[in-house]
């Protein structure tokens, strides 16, 4: 017969084993939802070092010198596209909050999306003034993109008279874009009529310049300050870093990566992020790294769910004599 003391002694212990087993199971669950995280997407950063990006379809900040992410928004749709303002207090970005995607800004301090746009959808965002009155975007119209301009504060938007331009970086008055919008990942390899080239427009003297002529890729242009780079795939066919010196036109490969794209860069003053292979990358001028993130979420994006293909139904094929149709979904074929 066991004792009160023996009693509580092993009541003692199994308490201690509890404690200890729990502790370890939220050890690692904390593992698996605080992991690394990949395919951030949009980013861009600040003077001091901050960076933003796209996650999950919300916008999260991660501060100069910090892996752990900080999620900004959780609106049910879609906010992309975000650039910091040249003091870093500010975000511009795009989302669908009252139906068409169209540009907001927001404080940093306060998180209070104001809408800057009132469009049909079709905006993005290209870059801020230097003196951060204005916001560079492009839209949509009269059958192509096209360049403009609008207050941070709001305000009517002026058109940029450089004609059609899917992609551009401003630099006072210094305008690099592109006017095709070629750049897609299933047109690898292309080197047809369509492939963008880089221009340089001077609103000042009011005089254009081609600066590329290769007949692959030329895209994403941006500057870190009075620095141009841009991407292309005139290496190891893969889009690739690369700076300009504009006034010779000497272009210099600044990355080489021959399995992974580099997509979608942002640039400060000082630096450039960048993604590539899912991974957050940034590049100081000299030499590029990777950007740890640990995201901290219930990843609830990436859990099955069951999806109806009535509401993605791209096309309809007629069936035989007793009527039986076909319609593929999602790139599947129901009866």
């Amino acid at each position: 017969m066991i004792s009160l003391n023996d009693y509580i002694f092993f009541t003692e212990i199994f308490v201690k084993l509890k404690m200890i087993l729990l502790i370890a199971i939220l050890a690692s669950y904390q593992g698996i939802i605080a992991q690394e995280a990949r395919l951030m997407r949009y980013p861009d950063i600040s003077d001091d070092g901050a960076i933003i990006f796209t996650y999950e379809e919300d916008l999260w900040l991660l501060k100069s010198g910090s892996a752990d992410a900080q999620r900004l928004t959780r609106h049910p749709g879609n906010e992309t596209q975000a650039k910091f303002s040249p003091d870093g207090k500010k975000i511009a970005f795009i989302a669908g909050y009252e139906g068409y995607s169209d540009l907001y800004v927001m404080l940093l301090v306060d998180l209070k999306p104001v809408r800057i746009t009132y469009s049909n959808g079709g905006v993005h965002i290209m870059d801020w003034s230097n003196d951060g009155q204005f916001i560079y975007y492009t839209a949509f119209l009269r059958m192509s993109h096209e360049l403009f301009r609008v207050p941070s504060k709001g305000g009517y938007s002026e058109r940029i008279p450089v004609g059609k331009a899917w992609q551009a970086a401003v630099n006072g008055n210094q305008i690099v874009y592109n006017p095709s919008s070629a750049d897609n990942m299933n047109w690898r390899g292309y080197r047809g009529g369509q492939q963008p080239d880089l221009f340089l427009a001077d609103l000042s003297g009011k005089s254009f310049t081609k600066l590329t002529d290769w007949e692959g890729y030329d895209c994403s242009p941006l500057f870190m300050g009075n620095r141009l780079f841009f991407l292309s795939d005139r290496h190891y066919n893969r889009l690739n870093l690369f700076e300009m010196d504009i006034k010779t036109k000497k272009v210099e490969a600044v990355t080489g990566d021959s399995v992974w794209d580099i997509r979608e860069p942002g640039s400060s003053s000082n630096a450039l992020v960048f993604t590539s292979g899912g991974r957050l990358m940034k590049y100081n001028g000299k030499t590029a790294e990777s950007v740890p993130v640990i995201i901290r979420s219930d990843r609830w994006m990436m859990r099955p769910y069951t999806v109806n293909p009535d509401a993605y139904v791209s096309e309809i094929f007629p069936g035989n004599e007793n009527g039986t149709g076909y319609v593929e979904s999602r790139g599947d074929i129901f009866k």
